[in-house]
This record gives C-alpha cells, structure tokens and sequence, in this order.
C-alpha cells in the first residue's frame, strides 16, 4: 500500500478561480525518472520510465513495478486494447507488454525509440532517433522499418485508422495518410524542438515543444498554425479530452489547461517543481501526469453540490423521510450524514431516513477517487417533546412529562388517562406518550408482572383508613398529631377528586358526592414524605 498525499489546489484563470484537486503518489521505490503516462481505464494506468514501467490496477490506491530491466530507458507507453499496455525504449532491443492484471512477456523489437501509437488495436507505430519509423500489424511480432533517417522524431499519433502525425526536433512534423507506410514532410511554422502531439478527433491535432511553442490542426495534421502559450517552459506533453479541452506538461511543473481549443489557458497548480513530460486522461473526471524524480499525479475535480437538498425540514421522531440532491457531474458515490440517532443510509443522490428523537443537519457530499466534495447542507428541525420516562412507586406511575400525557396499557390508550400519574390496577405493558406541535414521543415500555400491594408505605407517615369500604364519609386517623399535612383523594386514572390539609390526628372525608369505585388516599407530610393507601367507595 502506498501514501498517498491530497493537495486541494487551485486553477488560476485571467477570467476568474477554478476549484480542482491533484494527488500526488508515492511511486515503487527504486523508480526514478518517468516519460511517458497511458490510462486503459479510470481505474487502471501505467507509466514509463528509466529502466522500469510502473502501473496501478486500482485507481492509484496502489503502485507495482511489475518491469525493471537496467540500463532501458522506457521513454512510451500505450495500448491498442483495454487489456494490456505495450511499451518500448531507448538503449535496448526489449519491447514490453505488461498484460492486466499479469502476463509479462519481453521479447526482441525495435531500439531507440522514443515514441509509440496504436492507430488500430493490432497496428502499431514507433518513431525516434535519426527519423527512424517503423511498424508492425501484429501487435509487435513483428517490425517493418518505413524510414530512418533524418531528424529525432519524439512524438507519433494517429487522427484515424490511417491519418497519424509524427513530430520531432527543429520543428520537424511528418504526416502519414496509410497506416504509416509512407510519410512525407509537413510545413512547420516553428523551429523549435517539437516533443508531443495528439488529435482530439480525426481533424483537431496539437502539437507542444519547447520554450511554449503550441500548434494546431483542424484539417487532420495537413497544415498547422502556431499559437504560442506567451510562456518560456519548455512544454513536452499534450492531450485534448475534446477539441476544446485540453491540457500541457512541462518545465518546472507546469500544468495548463485550455477550454477553448488553446486560445486561453488557466494555470493549475501541479504541487511539484519537477519537469512534468506526459499526460493523459480517460474522460473529463480522471487524468494522470508524469515526469522527472518519480512524479506521479492524479487529477480530480473538486466536486460541489450544486444544487439544494430537498426535504422536509420540520419532522417528528420516527417519521420516514427522503431527501435528494441534483446528480453531480464526476462523482461515483454520495456520502450522507444524519443528525445523531436517525436510520438510513445511501450512497446516490437519494436517501430515506427514519427520524430519531433530535435536530440536526442532512449533509451529502458528492464522491470519487479523490475522496468527498463540498458537501450541501439542510437544517432539520425536530418538533418531538422530550421522550418521557415512567417512574413507579408501587401502584402508582409517573411521567416525566407534566402535561400532555396519554397513558396505555399493552399498546391500547386507556380511557381518560391522560395525567402526569396513573394508579395501575392491573398487571400489562405500560407506555406513556407525549404529544405537543403535532408530534409525539413514547416512553419505553414498563411491564407490571407482580401487582399484588396496592399501597404505598412510609414509615414516618402511619395513618389508618375507616370505615374501608365506606358510602357516604371515611375518617383519616394518624399515630400523632399532623402540621400541614396533606390529603389528597386520587381515582385510578391518577385524578385528584379531593384534596384536604390537616393539623390534627384525625381528620373526615365526605364522600357522598364521589362515585363508587377504587380510589387512593394520597398523605404528604411537612417534611415531604408520601404515603398512600386504596379506598373502595361503595
């Protein structure tokens, strides 16, 4: 596993900022100088080198130098399928094919060159010193030499099947109309070493060289016009997503990019000093960069959500909801965040969530290889009370919630129990729920298995209840004389039907007034103690 190091960096443009994101990679140690970068896939890249190619299968994440051979110089790399890549260098008779993921075979080709084009998937052209061109149809076996003599060409590629531009030093371009069997001399207008081209269809074709020399061709390769950059770098590699957008390596660490077919280009901040010498990208959201010292560079927008979460915004616990955002441009995932304690989960521009007990904010970043975006941000607001809690003292239960209570019994609302107390009388499932600004919360659930004492004791309150049953009036005796004492009469649905002071040992209650059933006499004394005992009013 390699490190690798994030560098959120910027494009400067005369017409405004740009956001966009580079990463540079640690490459196989041992690796030194790197010529030339060549993607089959997002996924999967290899670049040349000095005595070695190296390659990723999986994004960058991580390298291999699967090839080392000393004193090679690997100065191309290319591929005519999405399997496998083909290289080939100066200083030695090996040509390489690096299979993917494995299968290496070497085998005799042609030397010093410093360039190669598949124009079809088979078909192969190679130039370099001394004008030499050679070609093969069948996928290397074998090579014909078409010219080799003239000025060091460093650069081949093909506009078509057969239409393919090669260019080289002191402006030299040669241009070949039938797969690479004959070239003839194409009319520079500069003089300046040439050390890449590419075609961006089978008409628009750039070449790069030195000291910012930058051309191009709208007829497929036939005539060129030079647009210099207004640069001094020398710029040695080129390559256009389309016939407007495109990019150029170079000196220093040089990176522009140009929108508008080269007439403007921004600046990109590359994070390195080293002399950058090629590049390539597999669509507009992933490109790679290579060069001197063991430079490796992944490109990636900076994805931003552009546009506005849509959602409810005022939710209640346990509502299902779903929000959505705009697809975002370059992104292979989404990631979402929830307030604390909600459900759902997703990784698209959708996600249904179930609301939990607080507010908080949805977020959603867009993703890619890179990592996550700017992320878009929507205020939740959670209008559920508190989750009430059930305390019990023997018979009688109590809500943490002074208002709006409604209690249940094994999942059925009992009628009329709607105080902060509820006397139980039978054994079941107990819930309490809140409700305020139209949502509400549920306690958890307390069973009641052993119901048998129906009185609360307190052993600094002794009072005694007579006559119990009565019908008309019941007499309150307690052991001693009472001080602001209190006496309340509770039916079982936790209501005060009456409610008494005392400062004497005895005190009468009248209930000729109350209905018959099952009540509490509920005593509180100065200091706060509680005791309570079951009445049946007959």
């Amino acid at each position: 596993m390699f490190l690798l190091f994030f560098f959120t960096l910027l494009f400067i443009n005369d017409g405004g900022t740009l956001s966009a994101q580079w990463i540079a990679q640690t490459a196989p140690t041992g690796t030194t100088n790197l010529y030339s970068v060549y993607a089959i896939s997002p996924t999967s890249v290899a670049c040349a080198g000095a005595t070695r190619i190296v390659r990723s299968l999986d994004g960058g994440l991580t390298w291999t130098a699967p090839i080392s051979i000393g004193g090679a110089l690997y100065s191309t790399i290319h591929s005519g399928v999405s399997t496998s890549w083909f290289s080939l260098g100066q200083n030695t008779t090996w040509k390489l094919k690096v299979g993917n993921p494995g299968g290496i075979t070497l085998s005799n080709g042609p030397d010093s060159i410093n360039a190669l084009h598949f124009n079809t998937p088979g078909c192969i052209t190679a130039v370099g010193i001394a004008g030499k061109v050679e070609t093969s149809c069948d996928s290397g076996a074998t090579w014909q030499t078409r010219v080799f003599s003239g000025l060091a060409l460093n650069s081949v590629w093909y506009a078509d099947a057969n239409i393919g531009v090669a260019c080289g030093v002191f402006g030299t371009i040669r241009r070949t109309v039938n797969g690479g069997t004959t070239w003839a001399n194409i009319i520079s207008p500069s003089t300046q070493n040439f050390n890449g081209v590419t075609f961006a269809d089978s008409l628009t074709g750039y070449i790069v060289g030195n000291a910012g020399a930058f051309l191009k061709s709208t007829d497929a390769g036939a005539t060129w016009t030079s647009m210099p950059l207004g640069i001094a770098n020398n710029l040695n590699g080129v390559y256009f997503i389309s016939t407007d957008t495109g990019y150029v390596v170079g000196s220093a660490g040089l990176i522009k990019k140009t929108v508008d077919g080269g007439v403007t280009w921004s600046t990109m901040v590359s994070g390195t000093t080293q002399i950058l010498r090629g590049i390539h990208f597999t669509d507009h959201n992933t490109g790679w960069a290579c060069g001197d010292g063991a430079t490796i560079l992944k490109y990636c927008p900076t994805l931003s959500v552009t546009g506005n979460i849509t959602g409810t915004t005022i939710v209640c616990v346990g509502d299902t909801l779903t929000y959505t955002i705009p697809p975002v441009t370059g992104a292979i995932g989404y990631s979402w965040t929830k307030p604390p304690g909600w459900s759902g989960t997703s990784t698209t521009t959708t996600i249904t969530v179930v609301a939990g007990i607080t507010s908080g904010n949805i977020t959603v970043a867009a993703t890619n290889t890179c990592g996550n975006g700017t992320p878009a941000t929507l205020a939740i607001t959670n209008n559920s009370p508190a989750i009430p809690t059930i305390t019990q003292a023997v018979n009688l239960l109590t809500s943490s919630a002074t208002t709006n209570n409604q209690w249940y019994l094994n999942g059925a609302p009992i009628t009329g129990a709607t105080g902060q107390t509820y006397n139980i009388l039978s054994n079941g499932t107990y819930t309490v729920v809140v409700t305020s600004n139209g949502c509400s919360s549920t306690s958890l659930p307390l069973v009641i298995t052993n119901l048998a004492v129906n009185e609360l004791s307190n052993n600094n309150v002794d009072f005694t209840i007579y006559p119990n049953p009565c019908s008309s009036q019941a007499t309150i005796s307690f052991s001693e004389e009472q001080k602001n004492t209190s006496i309340k009469l509770v039916n079982v649905l936790g209501e005060c039907i009456q409610q008494l002071t005392t400062n004497n040992k005895q005190l009468k209650i009248d209930m000729s007034n109350v209905a018959k059933g099952i009540y509490f006499i509920e005593v509180m004394d100065e200091k706060k103690n509680v005791a309570n005992k079951k009445i049946i009013v007959q």
